[in-house]
């Protein structure tokens, strides 16, 4: 009788809500998302037309099982432009349950240049499924 077994009550209980956590955790995981960190030399660089460049290392996360085409935006600077260093374009490949660096730099044109500094979202699109992933991160003028 199972009433007189305190103890492996409590412990079917601990595995049983131990289970229902992770289960919790792997249905809520994000299949798609993104480190962004800011380049710290140069902080940011002027640039000869008058606007002003920072420089990131993004880090795409896919966590499924096939490969993905996904656009990076940056979101906050209005004007900005986003490149990626040593590609055409701001389509990035996200190999299937890896996790893909690029170097990229966010450019704010000319009369577009912050002030003071700015906090901005860098933006992934699944270009196939429309999922989407944000991360914060700062557009610092400290090269004027």
């Amino acid at each position: 009788m199972w009433y007189r077994r305190p103890r492996l009550v409590a412990y079917v209980l601990i595995i049983a809500a131990t289970l229902a956590g992770m289960a919790v955790a792997g249905a809520s995981r994000r299949m798609l998302d993104l480190n962004v960190l800011h380049d710290r030399a140069p902080v940011a660089v002027a640039l000869s037309d008058g606007g002003l460049r920072n420089d990131y290392t993004v880090k795409v996360i896919n966590r499924e099982g096939a490969a993905r085409r996904v656009a990076l935006s940056v979101v906050g600077l209005s004007g900005a432009v986003v490149e990626v260093q040593g590609q055409d374009g701001v389509d990035l490949a996200a190999a299937a349950g890896d996790v893909t660096t690029n170097r990229v730099a966010a450019r704010a044109p000319a009369g577009a240049v912050p002030a003071d500094t700015v906090a901005v979202a860098a933006r992934l699109t699944d270009l196939h499924s429309g999922a989407v992933a944000d991360r914060s991160a700062m557009f610092i003028p400290g090269g004027r």
